[in-house]
């Protein structure tokens, strides 16, 4: 995971996950997020295109909305 703003650069985690579930990706992001107390920083999420990311009814951005 990457915080990023128009001059810095901060890379924060390597998620090491056991599987590629949604459920799970998200879950290894939110602890992230909830270790550094990142909620309120979101601004917008960045992922490429496949169903796992990005499924409208499950997919990681919406678990990760759900959870926020």
């Amino acid at each position: 995971m990457v915080l990023k703003n128009e001059r810095t650069e901060v890379k924060l985690a390597a998620l090491l996950l056991k599987d590629g579930k949604a459920e799970t990706i998200a879950e290894g992001i939110a602890k992230v997020l909830d270790e550094y107390n990142l909620w309120n920083a979101i601004k917008m999420i960045v992922a490429d295109t496949t169903s796992v990311n990005t499924g409208k009814k499950s997919g990681v951005v919406v678990k990760l909305q759900q959870v926020f």
